[in-house]
């Protein structure tokens, strides 16, 4: 019999102030971002680096590069993408947009072989992905198991107060899930996800749960805030996955 996952707790920081903030309130993982420019918006170069310096190692990094579209439309340009340390264990662009080119699994393809061999891929499934014009869930769960992609995010590309529970049932939540397992890949899930809404899916026993806004001060783009990161800690930790 296959144990439970244990989920582990993720929390999204835009420097290395918050990375330590983060890190001694209880976070599994952290997630370097910059909140300001959409879901996945790449921090800069400099500000991943100072997350890096500054964690030195304590807990797992893991960071956001941005839409791929506009990561291919800049190529050649100074970005993230050009610049991930070897230091991160995930790293992950967004598909927004992708749902209309015929060739994006390939450009996903080349993208990714960019990345240090220490560096594991992460796919990313829009909840939303009608509006975000993105590849349909199964389509990019597929193609995350052909690159071996490490984990298949799911989150919400638009960051207007909905949240992923607002987009999918707790059904189709476990439907991912399970999809995603069944090509041996792991499972984060993020999207606006309030302290209640962990409650919610934690006993579906995803492998990491993500979040930002829940953890600061007022919104997303706020301070993160110790005390809301313990108490997020505080939940995943005593979270009982549900038995199959």
């Amino acid at each position: 019999m296959t144990p439970p996952t244990t989920t582990k707790l993720v929390i999204s920081v835009r420097g290395p102030d918050e990375a330590l903030v983060a890190l001694e309130a209880g976070a599994d993982v952290i997630d370097v971002k910059e909140p300001a420019l959409g879901s996945l918006g790449a921090a800069s170069p400099a500000t991943l680096a100072a997350v890096v310096r500054r964690v030195a190692g304590r807990v797992p990094l893991s960071a956001a590069l941005g839409e791929l579209r506009d990561v291919v439309a800049a190529a050649g340009k100074d970005s993230l993408a050009q610049h991930i340390p070897a230091e991160l264990l995930f790293a992950k662009f967004g598909l927004a947009g992708c749902g209309k080119l015929v060739d994006w699994q390939q450009s996903w393809k080349t993208a990714l072989a960019r990345f240090p061999p220490s560096v594991a891929a992460v796919g990313v499934v829009y909840a939303d992905w009608q509006a975000a014009h993105a590849p349909p869930p199964w389509q990019v769960i597929a193609a995350a198991a052909q690159l071996e992609c490490r984990v298949v995010l799911v989150d919400t590309y638009t960051k207007n107060g909905s949240s992923l529970l607002d987009h999918w049932t707790l059904h189709d939540v476990r439907a991912h899930i399970d999809a995603c397992r069944q090509h041996g890949l792991q499972v984060a899930l993020a999207g606006s996800l309030t302290r209640d809404m962990l409650a919610q899916v934690l006993p579906l026993a995803p492998d990491y749960v993500a979040v930002r806004g829940a953890a600061c001060d007022g919104h997303r783009g706020g301070l993160l805030s110790a005390e809301k990161v313990r108490q997020l800690a505080d939940v995943v930790s005593q979270a009982a996955p549900l038995r199959s």
